[in-house]
């Protein structure tokens, strides 16, 4: 079950007012999914543009070139004594110049899959879910990164939760500099 906001580290969006909104969704049912839940909401981070594809059952699902396939041409699934989630890849040559790539993520609980091209190196995405009561749940990164700019992020809710608003927000990488005046430390230490 994912963390309430009270209990995970700032580095998951949990800063209300630090981590700006790029992308909002209300009234997402989170119980008995069984179909894709498609928003296609659209927002800016910087020069980039963000697409929050939507809320994804259990399952298998594919992409080539960073967009959803329907109806796939290959099958993939996950591996064997592998992770319980992340991603698995299959290509064919379709030409003798050219090859189609086909990346399926598995997944064990819902996903929200949020599409973007690399943002700066000191930028993340994170999700974080808003439930009828205001309490706050993070839905958490794929362990095993993104692919071709699809970041899957789980969702793992206690289950008295039937609706969310789903938030997408943009952490800034932080510096914090420490001064210690290591004489007057030094003088109090006991003997």
């Amino acid at each position: 079950m994912a963390p309430s906001i009270a209990s995970v580290p700032a580095r998951h969006g949990t800063n209300i007012r630090a981590a700006p909104l790029l992308a909002k969704r209300t009234d997402v049912p989170v119980t008995n999914l069984s179909a894709i839940s498609w928003w296609n909401v659209r927002a800016q981070a910087g020069s980039n543009e963000v697409v929050v594809l939507g809320l994804f059952p259990v399952g298998t699902h594919v992409f080539s070139e960073g967009v959803f396939q329907t109806n796939p041409p290959v099958t993939l699934g996950l591996t064997r004594g592998g992770a319980p989630s992340g991603w698995v890849g299959q290509g064919r040559r379709v030409s003798p110049a050219r090859m189609e790539y086909w990346n399926g993520h598995y997944t064990p609980s819902p996903v929200i899959y949020v599409q973007v091209k690399p943002l700066p190196a000191r930028q993340r995405l994170a999700v974080r879910l808003r439930d009828e009561r205001g309490r706050y749940w993070i839905a958490q990164p794929e362990p095993g990164g993104s692919s071709t700019g699809i970041h899957p992020f789980l969702v793992d809710l206690p289950p008295d939760i039937g609706m969310v608003t789903a938030e997408v927000v943009l952490l800034q990488a932080m510096e914090a500099s420490f001064d210690v005046a290591t004489r007057e430390s030094a003088a109090q230490r006991p003997r």
